[in-house]
């Protein structure tokens, strides 16, 4: 795992360990989300072109690429990060920390064909994590990404 799959270790001990796991929507995750906005936007502007034969304008890439830029900048902001103390969820406007004791399982759910992560919680609520996700957009390294934070969960649970 690498920061092109989204993942960043920070604080590496002297024993082999971590301090931190940060997870986000990689590089190549925001570029598939930007493609299928502007794929379709292509294919219609090509479209009216060869029916109507109308000029190609100059701005032709600038919508495509402005897609993919501000879907990227979106996607940016949710993070997943693995402490000691907690599992801390950032996003949009937004941080929550849940303590390790308070989580009483982490699975994989797949809902309309994407795979995400939701934790349970002791109280009863569920939460489904914006990141580790798979599916649209593909991640090929989504379950070590899970394993990873099952391990985590499974060291620093507390029973």
């Amino acid at each position: 795992m690498s920061w092109w799959d989204g993942v960043s270790v920070l604080g590496a001990r002297s024993d082999g360990t971590v301090a931190h796991i940060r997870f986000r929507i990689g590089p190549l995750q925001s570029l598939q989300l930007g493609l299928a906005m502007a794929v379709p936007y292509m294919a219609v502007f090509i479209a009216g072109h060869l029916r109507y034969g109308d000029p190609y304008p100059h701005d032709f890439w600038a919508t495509p690429i402005g897609v993919v830029l501000v879907i990227s900048l979106m996607q940016a902001g949710y993070r997943a990060e693995l402490t000691d103390q907690a599992l801390v969820l950032r996003g949009g406007t937004g941080r929550r920390e849940v303590p390790w004791t308070a989580i009483r399982t982490v699975e994989s759910r797949r809902e309309l064909g994407t795979r995400s992560v939701v934790i349970h919680l002791v109280d009863g609520k569920t939460h489904r994590l914006r990141v580790p996700m798979s599916g649209f957009p593909y991640d090929p390294s989504f379950n070590r990404k899970i394993g990873t934070i099952q391990a985590w969960w499974a060291v620093r649970r507390g029973w």
